[in-house]
């Protein structure tokens, strides 16, 4: 009788988890509407944490603390533990259960705090570590601004493609330092993993066929060729690390694909997977606050097109939810 029972209790219970990590990103989905509001654009990816002359490494989401009922633990970091993400204080080990998805088990394992929700820097591969005018600026949230030249964080205003049909946030799984697929990072050179094409000037358009294929049996990395990371650079470890490496979904393969970074160092570009322990494919919060389960095998086109600087996109419907300005056509997901 209790075998019979188990799949219908861990069913229940997943459930459970399920819908706390919907309301997870409802919250953080209002607190960006609320952060608007007061400031009038939305926070960038990535912050100076310090001000805009120095190091820019925050993550967008330390800034919404005061709107997630988290104010004195804002506070705090105006103080002397306002440091850098990577180095352990009272701020940045702080956990937040509004960051945290239930069904992530792997949160466990984070040192700094752990964050199981990202920012959707879109269809982009190439420099979204940074808001270079080379890339990095199709999705709603994207690095700091490069010499003034961009602005340094978007607003309703630039979502030409509607609130409705853009992607705000996506669950990914932290890492667990093993080939499993869901949360870790394979990390590549310059021009292997995530091929560039240098044709167009000085925005080096990225593919990632290449980072696709690198799956093997049972949903894990074939690390022959491409390591995967180990030690404490997990994605999701650091809660306040604004490196897309720890921040950012891309919206170029579909949730539950691999996640590939073209460095071998946690600061740079690549593309980064939605991921979720959620049977087939991952939670996100769009621009207008609503929730959809967005399924592993949603149309994502062609990995092997090289991502454009503007214009639709070439990954499909997923693509499409991620840019604020394709002006593509977006039916039903």
């Amino acid at each position: 009788m209790i075998a019979l029972l188990l799949p219908a209790v861990q069913a229940a219970r997943e459930a459970a988890r399920r819908s706390q990590c919907t309301n997870n990103i409802k919250q953080i989905v209002l607190a960006l509407h609320n952060y608007h509001d007061t400031y009038k654009s939305f926070p960038q990816g990535r912050i100076a944490r310090l001000g805009p002359s120095t190091s820019n490494a925050w993550s967008g989401f330390c800034v919404l603390l005061p709107f997630i009922e988290q104010a004195p633990l804002w506070d705090l970091a105006q103080g002397t533990d306002r440091t850098n993400p990577w180095t352990a204080n009272e701020f940045t080990t702080a956990r937040i259960s509004a960051y945290h998805c239930p069904s992530d088990s792997n949160l466990k394992n984070a040192p700094l705090g752990g964050r199981s929700y990202h920012f959707s820097y879109g269809d982009s591969m190439h420099d979204n570590h940074s808001g270079h005018p080379n890339g990095g600026l199709r999705g709603l949230f994207h690095g700091t601004e490069w010499s003034g030249q961009y602005p340094a964080a978007n607003d309703f205003a630039r979502m030409k493609d509607g609130s409705s049909n853009t992607v705000a946030i996506a669950e990914s799984v932290s890492g667990d330092q093993t080939p499993r697929v869901k949360g870790n990072i394979l990390r590549g050179g310059d021009n292997d993993i995530l091929p560039k094409d240098t044709s167009n000037g000085s925005f080096h358009r990225r593919r990632a066929n290449i980072c696709a294929a690198q799956i093997g049996a049972n949903g894990r990395y074939d690390t022959t060729t491409y390591t995967v990371t180990t030690g404490t650079q997990q994605r999701g470890w650091r809660w306040s690390d604004g490196r897309p490496y720890f921040n950012a979904v891309t919206t170029v393969l579909p949730p539950n694909s691999a996640s590939c970074t073209y460095a071998n160092a946690d600061g740079s570009g690549g593309c980064y997977s939605a991921s979720s322990e959620h049977p087939g494919g991952a939670n996100v919060g769009l621009a207008d606050g609503s929730v959809r389960f967005i399924s592993e095998t949603i149309n994502s086109g062609f990995s092997d097109q090289l991502e454009v600087e503007e214009g639709p996109s070439p990954y499909g419907v997923w693509g499409a939810l991620g840019s604020i300005m394709g002006g593509e056509p977006l039916g039903e997901f």
